[in-house]
């Protein structure tokens, strides 16, 4: 009875199953391809604005490159963002841009306007290294109140500080990692040390360049366009 009844059952099922058959397997193939492109889908193959957030916090310092690093702590920040001028991932050339602040209670707080020339080199692991060198123009606040002679009063006056000009010679050197490389998220974390000369210091007479450093901590975040 039950070879009976499995023969009957196999015998009305096996026309549905001769009919869909391709259909089923076409679209398994369909999915297995979708899921498969998905998951090998690179960064590469998104869209993403040209202009990626970069956005990185650390420590000044005054002196030459990778002295007194963590001597004292003096809070930088920085935004900024990139323009590549290759698409090639493995030895990538690009264009920083970005405004920068730092509190020195010593030196003075400064704004910072730079561009940077960068090479990096990402190994297939998603490790990068680079390299930049680049000019700035920096804005610096005395650290104290200043005072002009007024002639009116025959005393020095208490005047607003509008800050000090000067120019900035900028080398840096960082180390991070892409996550995109291995993932979808579109992030770099990374860790910068630059080191820039600037001239005057005030005074060009009495102090014709500052050496300074600053150490940082970052993100880069390529930012996804969205079809409207």
């Amino acid at each position: 009875m039950r070879e009976k009844y499995s023969e009957k059952q196999s015998s009305k099922t096996s026309p549905f199953w001769r009919g869909k058959w391709k259909f089923i397997l076409c679209t398994c193939l369909l999915c297995i391809s979708q899921l498969t492109k998905s998951q090998s889908n690179t960064i590469d193959s998104i869209e993403y604005y040209r202009f990626p957030l970069q956005v990185s916090f650390g420590n000044q310092c005054v002196g030459l490159p990778y002295q007194n690093v963590f001597s004292t702590f003096n809070p930088a920040f920085y935004l900024g963002t990139e323009v590549g001028y290759n698409k090639n991932r493995k030895h990538h050339i690009c264009q920083t841009a970005g405004l920068g602040f730092y509190a020195n209670e010593v030196i003075g707080n400064t704004i910072t306007l730079n561009s940077d020339f960068c090479y990096r080199f990402t190994h297939k692991s998603g490790v990068f290294a680079d390299i930049s060198l680049g000019l700035g123009i920096i804005n610096q606040f005395h650290p104290r109140d200043i005072y002009e002679y007024s002639p009116s009063t025959g005393a020095y006056d208490k005047v607003k500080d509008y800050g000090k000009l000067a120019i900035l010679l900028e080398n840096g050197l960082s180390l991070g990692y892409d996550l995109s490389y291995k993932t979808k998220i579109p992030i770099s974390i990374f860790i910068k040390h630059n080191f820039f000369i600037q001239t005057p210091y005030f005074d060009l007479k009495s102090f014709p360049f500052m050496p300074q450093s600053i150490t940082q901590i970052g993100l880069k975040i390529k930012i996804r366009k969205y079809e409207k």
